[in-house]
């Protein structure tokens, strides 16, 4: 074989290869997308309070941020905002531990703070437990347009039977 008939043959056989390569590799092959309910399978539900809450505990269970974040008031979307106290004894202990606890938590806070939350203990399933709040007036409708619902709640993350959150 002379060098010229060589490259040639070479071009359209390297060709070919690489095709065989590619179909072989999955490269062309569509899929069938992943749902965006990456907790459970169950997806998020806000009918009610309650099935709020649902969202939210298995969204930190789960570890999925996005659903989690979804579940808090948006001044952007409903004219509130979600805004979170600390249990007095918490805050007493952070303070001791020599931080200066925050004097209003609101949604911006919790998305800034959540992924970094749920990296805490990779290995520990989080559990979230919540509780309605009667030292802080339980849950009560305030009158007027738009009427609000206020529950005041308590909350405690566990990660393998560690607290590693409350308020």
């Amino acid at each position: 074989m002379t060098p010229r008939m060589h490259t040639r043959f070479a071009a359209p056989i390297a060709a070919a290869l690489l095709g065989l390569a590619a179909a072989g590799c999955g490269l062309f092959r569509t899929q069938t997308a992943e749902s965006p309910i990456a907790d459970s399978g169950i997806p998020p539900n806000f009918t009610l309070p309650e099935s709020t809450f649902a969202t939210m505990q298995r969204a930190l269970n789960n570890r999925v941020a996005s659903n989690f974040i979804i579940c808090l008031a948006d001044t952007a979307l409903d004219d509130r905002e979600f805004h979170a106290t600390f249990d007095p004894a918490d805050i007493t202990l952070f303070e001791q531990s020599g931080r200066t606890a925050p004097n209003d938590w609101t949604s911006k806070n919790e998305q800034t703070f959540l992924p970094q939350f749920l990296t805490y203990d990779t290995n520990a399933k989080y559990d979230l437990r919540l509780s309605v709040d009667n030292n802080r007036g339980g849950i009560f409708s305030e009158v007027g347009p738009p009427e609000k619902r206020h529950y005041n709640m308590h909350y405690r993350v566990w990660a393998g039977g560690t607290p590693v959150a409350a308020g």
